[in-house]
């Protein structure tokens, strides 16, 4: 898995700068670099680290670096994917990571930050050693999860503590209204549609675990990374729910072949996905699971109302009790559950006088 475009085409990166240059420093910088490659030159600057990858700064890749980071808002999300020299260990580290020694660079950073709690002092190590361990994690095949969830719950900690107001500061201007939390969502999403995470296949246990990563994150943070995961399987739900209804409303006597072979099969795996997620104990599942299954028992009423004749089937209450047999399997709530239940034993024995008329 190659590390993440925002970091690899950082554009900070691309031009060298510190996260806190100013538009000035910036502008000066796009020149400087657009006439060294018109004459053929090329010059390195401290955070040309070689572990990242191979760095390109063609007028093209210094062009879309220089209008990413136009507004506030775009610096502040750049930088924060980005090495940040805040003293003089960071400097250090910097040199050794120009060198490649990325385990001494990780080492001297955690020295920093393992034995003293995150503070004024080393908020700039803490930062940096979450975007290494972040980096790192996501250089393999695929993610080093121990890594990554430290990773993660770094990059927490940075966004929660009260150095993070004044790096947007330093790095935005002090007419920067985005704040800590704005900052972490967007991180949450760059990184989950880096994994593809949001991805309409994606696996429910590797959600499940980077769900999980957030564990020491704010209820805000831990709500919104649970409802990006939500927002797809729950909308597929919601569409088959709709046209599920208007069949059954339109056209009853269809409902069975409808139900079954596309309603069910189509929200079955969505259903699945976030029974993993998170649980039948969620009432997020209970409710939408709970609707999945009382529209299977009004199809299952709707299909046998429609097709009862004097001379009612088989294959009518057969095809009803299918139905319900299905809204059975959904069921979460002890209130739909018993409503299932019932219908079950209602058309057990519409079937046994059926048979005692025949």
């Amino acid at each position: 898995m190659p590390t993440m475009n925002v970091t690899e085409e950082n554009p900070f990166r691309v031009l060298g700068l510190s996260v806190d240059a100013t538009d000035r420093q910036i502008a000066k910088r796009v020149n400087e670099l657009s006439t060294l490659y018109e004459f053929g030159k090329v010059k390195s600057y401290d955070t040309d680290f070689p572990f990242i990858s191979k760095l390109q700064r063609s007028p093209d890749a210094i062009e879309r670096a220089a209008s990413q980071i136009e507004l506030p808002e775009q610096k502040l999300f750049h930088a924060n994917f980005w090495f940040w020299s805040g003293n003089s260990i960071d400097d250090l580290v910097y040199d050794v990571l120009k060198e490649g020694s990325v385990e001494k660079a990780t080492a001297l950073w955690q020295r920093q930050t393992q034995s003293n709690s995150l503070s004024t002092k080393n908020y700039s190590n803490y930062k940096n050693l979450a975007l290494l361990n972040l980096i790192l994690s996501l250089r393999g095949d695929a993610p080093e999860h121990p890594r990554l969830t430290l990773a993660i719950r770094q990059f927490s900690a940075v966004f929660s503590h009260n150095n993070y107001a004044i790096f947007c500061t330093n790095v935005a201007g002090q007419t920067h209204a985005s704040g800590a939390l704005d900052s972490e969502k967007a991180f949450v999403d760059e990184l989950a549609e880096h994994l593809n995470l949001f991805d309409s296949s994606a696996d429910a246990q590797k959600a499940k675990k980077f769900i999980s990563s957030f564990n020491s994150s704010s209820e805000q943070i831990q709500s919104h990374v649970k409802n990006r995961f939500l927002e797809a399987p729950i909308h597929r739900i919601e569409t088959e729910l709709e046209s599920m209804i208007d069949v059954r409303q339109r056209t009853p006597e269809k409902t069975y072949e409808r139900a079954k072979y596309s309603f069910y099969s189509s929200v079955k795996e969505d259903l699945k996905f976030l029974k993993t997620v998170l649980t039948d104990q969620d009432l997020h599942y209970q409710s939408i699971a709970d609707r999945v299954a009382s529209e299977l028992l009004m199809c299952s009423t709707a299909y046998f109302n429609a097709c009862q004749k004097d001379d009612t089937t088989n294959e009518t209450i057969g095809r009803a009790e299918e139905l319900t047999s299905l809204a059975q399997k959904v069921a979460v709530g002890q209130a739909t559950k018993n409503k299932v239940r019932d219908d079950l034993a209602h058309i057990k024995t519409l079937g046994m006088m059926h048979e005692l008329r025949r």
